[in-house]
């Protein structure tokens, strides 16, 4: 009895796609490039002369940047824009971090470019986050979130040990180059993530789907009451099974 039950269950959809390991790449080396230069700048400082109050300004211009990214991206950002958004910050990143390198004394530039990567930062990895909730299978969301902040926190603890290792060495300028490689694979794993262009990829209960049968059922000017939906792997197509959608046509997502 108990084998002819566990038969008729179910499978898990699978959590690991291909988009939910690019996006948890992608924020796993922003991190590592964020908590990098939190740790690499204070010794940075220190090594051209600067003061330690100097240096505990660069980190606070840096989390006050972050905190207003992550207000404002958290409050106006729309999810069919996400993966845009994170590529924009990403990119910023990037950049910023890499602009350090050619002003290596304190001063109003650093200081600046540090308010910049900061926001940058809180931009990229916030929409990335809201990307990571577009991909995962509805049923295995909390699971899923739970990997990607492990990757996040081991970030955390590799990212100044990372940061510390390069500033130490032999050009302390190699901080910069380093930490900037580290942005530039967030923002490859970033540019492969395009789950808008292959939807047929994703887990059938994925937020992402949802909301392009939603669009498609309001499009036609359908009932909003669009939750009830199929999708067959086998065709790539989207249908309702809501009676409030029935005479909606499929969504040809192939």
């Amino acid at each position: 009895m108990h084998s002819k039950d566990s038969k008729t269950q179910p499978s898990k959809p699978k959590l690991f796609n291909i988009f939910f390991l690019l996006l948890t790449f992608a924020s796993f080396f922003a991190f590592i490039s964020g908590q990098g230069a939190a740790a690499g700048f204070a010794v940075y400082v220190d090594i051209n002369g600067g003061s330690a109050s100097y240096s505990g300004f660069l980190v606070l211009v840096f989390s006050l940047a972050a905190a207003l990214s992550r207000l404002i991206v958290g409050a106006v950002l729309d999810r069919s824009f996400a993966i845009k958004a994170a590529f924009i910050g990403m990119t910023g990143l990037a950049v910023f971090t890499f602009l350090a390198y050619f002003f290596p004394q304190p001063g109003l530039p650093m200081v600046v470019l540090r308010a910049l990567q900061g926001f940058s930062f809180a931009y990229g990895t916030t929409a990335c986050a809201f990307a990571v909730e577009e991909v995962l299978p509805e049923e295995r969301l909390g699971e899923g979130i739970g990997y990607y902040g492990l990757a996040q926190a081991l970030a955390l603890a590799l990212g100044p040990a990372f940061g510390l290792m390069l500033v130490q060495s032999d050009a302390s300028t190699n901080l910069f180059i380093g930490l900037t490689i580290a942005a530039l694979f967030a923002i490859v794993a970033i540019a492969l993530c395009r789950y808008d262009k292959h939807p047929d990829k994703l887990p059938i209960t994925a937020a992402y789907l949802k909301r392009l049968r939603v669009k498609q059922c309001s499009t036609r000017d359908a009932s909003s009451s669009c939750d009830g939906r199929q999708v067959t792997k086998e065709t790539g197509r989207v249908s309702a099974t809501n009676n409030n959608c029935k005479n909606v046509a499929p969504l040809d997502i192939s």
